[in-house]
């Protein structure tokens, strides 16, 4: 409503009503770095000129922004010991000081800010796109930015509209609040300006500028709604200019759109803008959670808002755009004929394709990619596959297959679904063919096969279907083909995709239940990561240590204890050191390993150093859960439940309940916002709290939870038998055990019984797997329940 109000066609003095300031995290999707990887380019640029020769290579940036974090580090490590930095010096807020300290002049830091737009390549995201179209919609009439790309004024170009332009302090004076035309202001200066703002100076200086004030209070002032996307409001003089005017105009709404989800979390000043206020003025929401691709593609959905000409129909776009070329009238002769033949042509064959595109002659390639990402841009799975499977040749889908198959499968992790799954697989397939014809020609196949790696590393098809799970280890077989095939090409720009091929295909073994497959693979992995941490420990060794720690978990599921412990104790050493240097990246890694080692040293009968181990990990996931919940509440949650295990080995009966008790209530808020994520976390949870209250003697107490725990099990297993039938059989074993003891010996044998039946395929196609150890331990159950007593109660393995 607040953007529809401000939408005044009939008014030719007035461009619009919405104000919108964007940030840094509006161009991410685009490559372009954040402000602490911009940071993190200027050390490491920096330090490539100071370190010795030998010491050089460590300081080289990868293409891959994603991969140059250890880089940005060991680079900040690098310059404070040299003296060039303070030791408190961070690249999460030391943005301006890192660039006062290092960079003298003004060509020193374009430099820099040219390097960190590279990794771009000038490529406009959705975001960009939408905010144009806005823009030519008059929905928008001025855009500031903090940002030194171009990129907003390409999308506002591409939808057909020219803004007037202020790229530095010295032009804001041709900004007005009502403007007959589109406005674009680059608060700190663009690329192509002659200054821009990056040290703390600079910055501070634009504090005290009375036209830079006067400005913001104008715009404000004369737009129906203020929407800031993308921006962590951690500038202080446009944060305190745009306090001073809201403060002025406390009627404008104001929406603040950020991926963060707590309010908490930002900075001190977006939490007094958005907090202090009048509740019975217009209202300010935070809006936190979304991308900035999602809210401008929501944001146009609720607008009824369709794509640019230019997306919609490109040849008819270019056709219209083809009939303003004004051929040449005031000269003669062959040199008027030639320009007049050029023109003509050039329309004449605008025609062709758009008699091609009328008549269906050929399916266009790039048409058939462009409509599968329309569809995936607007969230419709459906439309974005039936695309796909119209398509009269792999060449249609080719360009977007890497965007089908992140989209498909997030689809299929968030629901289960197995028929995407296969999809998933099948995307995987056919890029898996695409590096058979094209090979390290083609551009995209870093990013394709790192996609691959993550897709691989977060799903689980322990519990999906046997053909699912067998063509995942066929996939993964055929990946690490291709890898090792790029790697004799360019092994130093594909060794590390070897790697990572060998341990995703270890996950798939694991998935089917062939442990000693599953440890050669991964052993392989952690073999060639071993030789690349040597030659580059800071970008390496976080990889060494993630593979160490599957390796630990493959050895305990194949009983090697000790081997399992040696492992996971070199990942939790390289960890440590890790965390000394950047504990807010690797401490979640550091607490799941802890973990780890809690549940191996159950294994080996040390309850005592398990214990230790669990609750430094609990320790690690409080602090992060109190600092960022959304993010780590999962995590603590869990990390409580072996927790209580582990209390419950230590004959802690009262400290397991009040453990689990906590997940169970984190879970239970979680469930509340997110029930099919959650739901059967919730239930493993109750299951746990049932057998810890059993402990304690409260039977009614432990049947209640798992009678829960059992519901919730039950509706998931008929969503998705073959992903949750063997979770619901544990549940309803341990339900079957509270009926025992409340005097219901049969209906104890029918819960076992069905139990059994639900495990019993998966434990005899895996003997080996968690299903077969659960089936030993049912049937264990059953035999006590059928000889009505029994000295000693099994413990669920």
């Amino acid at each position: 409503m607040a953007m529809a109000s401000g939408f005044m066609p009939r008014d030719p003095t007035h461009r619009g009503g919405a104000l919108f300031l964007i940030g840094a995290g509006c161009s991410r999707s685009a490559g372009v770095p954040l402000g602490w990887e911009v940071a993190g380019i200027a050390c490491a640029m920096m330090a490539e000129k100071l370190a010795p020769a030998d010491m050089r290579t460590r300081f080289e940036l990868s293409p891959d922004l994603s991969k140059n974090e250890a880089i940005f580090e060991e680079a900040l490590k690098f310059l404070k010991n040299k003296a060039l930095l303070d030791r408190a010096t961070s690249l999460a807020s030391g943005y301006s000081h890192i660039f006062e300290q290092l960079f003298s002049d003004q060509s020193q830091q374009n430099e820099v800010i040219s390097k960190a737009l590279e990794f771009g390549r000038n490529q406009i995201n959705w975001a960009h796109i939408c905010l144009g179209q806005l823009v030519h919609e008059r929905y928008v009439h001025t855009v500031l930015t903090t940002n030194f790309d171009t990129l907003i004024l390409d999308g506002i170009v591409r939808c057909g509209t020219i803004p007037a332009v202020s790229d530095s302090l010295d032009t804001i004076n041709r900004i007005r609040g009502k403007s007959p035309h589109p406005q674009l202001v680059h608060l700190h200066g663009s690329r192509h300006a002659y200054s821009q703002f990056n040290k703390a100076a600079d910055l501070t200086g634009t504090t005290d500028r009375d036209d830079l004030k006067q400005m913001i209070a104008e715009l404000l002032r004369d737009s129906t709604a203020l929407v800031v996307v993308g921006y962590a409001g951690g500038e202080e003089a446009v944060m305190r200019h745009l306090g001073e005017a809201v403060k002025r105009y406390p009627d404008k709404p104001i929406f603040w759109v950020t991926k963060s989800t707590s309010l908490e979390s930002q900075s001190k000043a977006t939490q007094t803008l958005l907090s202090g206020h009048d509740k019975t003025r217009k209202p300010r929401y935070f809006m936190g959670g979304w991308d900035a691709d999602d809210f401008f593609r929501a944001l146009m959905q609720q607008l009824t808002i369709s794509l640019p000409n230019w997306m919609l129909d490109p040849v008819q776009f270019w056709m219209e755009r083809a009939q303003e070329i004004v051929k040449p009238s005031n000269v003669v002769g062959t040199y008027e004929n030639t320009i007049t033949s050029l023109i003509d042509d050039y329309s004449r064959r605008l025609q062709q394709l758009k008699d091609c595109q009328t008549h269906k002659a050929v399916d266009a390639p790039t048409e058939t990619a462009e409509r599968i990402r329309q569809h995936i841009a607007a969230g419709n799975i459906n439309g974005a596959w039936q695309e796909t499977e119209a398509a009269r040749s792999p060449d249609a889908y080719q360009d977007v297959l890497v965007e089908l198959l992140h989209f498909t499968a997030e689809n299929a992790k968030s629901s289960g679904d197995h028929d995407l799954m296969e999809k998933v697989l099948w995307c995987i397939d056919q890029i898996h063919q695409r590096i058979d014809k094209q090979g390290t020609d083609w551009g995209g196949v870093d990013d394709a096969l790192k996609e691959i790696y993550d897709i691989f590393l977060s799903c689980s098809l322990g519990g999906y279907p046997e053909q699912i799970r067998a063509h995942a280890v066929e996939t993964a077989k055929e990946g690490v083909k291709r890898r090792l095939h790029l790697a004799a090409q360019s092994p130093a720009r594909f060794n590390a995709a070897v790697a990572d091929g060998w341990h995703q295909l270890s996950n798939r073994f694991a998935d089917i239940g062939d442990i000693n497959a599953g440890l050669d693979a991964i052993r392989r992995a952690v073999a060639i990561y071993e030789t690349l941490a040597a030659e580059n420990p800071s970008r390496f060794n976080p990889d060494l240590a993630k593979s160490l720690n599957i390796l630990s978990v493959h050895l305990s599921d194949a009983g090697e204890t000790e081997g399992a412990l040696d492992a996971i104790h070199r990942a939790i050493a390289i960890y440590d050191t890790l965390v000394a240097d950047n504990p807010s990246r690797f401490n979640p890694d550091l607490a799941l390993c802890l973990n780890n080692l809690s549940v191996h040293l159950t294994s080996a009968d040390n309850a005592k150093g398990a214990l230790e181990a669990c609750r430094r990990a609990v320790a690690i996931y409080e602090t992060l859960a109190a600092e960022n919940p959304s993010r780590f509440n999962p995590d603590l949650a869990r990390g409580l439940n072996n927790l209580a295990i582990d209390l419950s080995d230590a004959e802690d009966a009262k400290g397991a309940v009040d453990a689990v008790r906590r997940a169970v209530a984190i879970y239970e808020a979680l469930t509340a916002e997110n029930p099919s994520r959650f739901n059967d976390a919730l239930a493993m949870s109750l299951s746990n709290l049932s057998l810890r209250l059993a402990d304690m003697g409260d039977e009614n107490g432990a049947l209640n939870a798992i009678s829960r725990a059992v519901e919730i099990r039950e509706m998931l297993a008929a969503e998705n038998p073959g992903l949750f039938n063997p979770n619901l059989a544990v549940s309803l074993t341990l339900l079957a055990r509270q009926t025992f003891e409340h005097g219901d010996g049969a209906g104890a044998i029918g819960l076992t019984e069905r139990a059994i039946s639900l495990t019993t395929p998966q434990a005899k196609a895996y003997p080996s797997s968690k299903a077969g150890r659960w089936l030993s331990w049912m049937q264990a159950e059953l035999a006590r329940f059928r000889a009505t007593s029994s000295p000693s109660t099994p413990t669920p393995p």
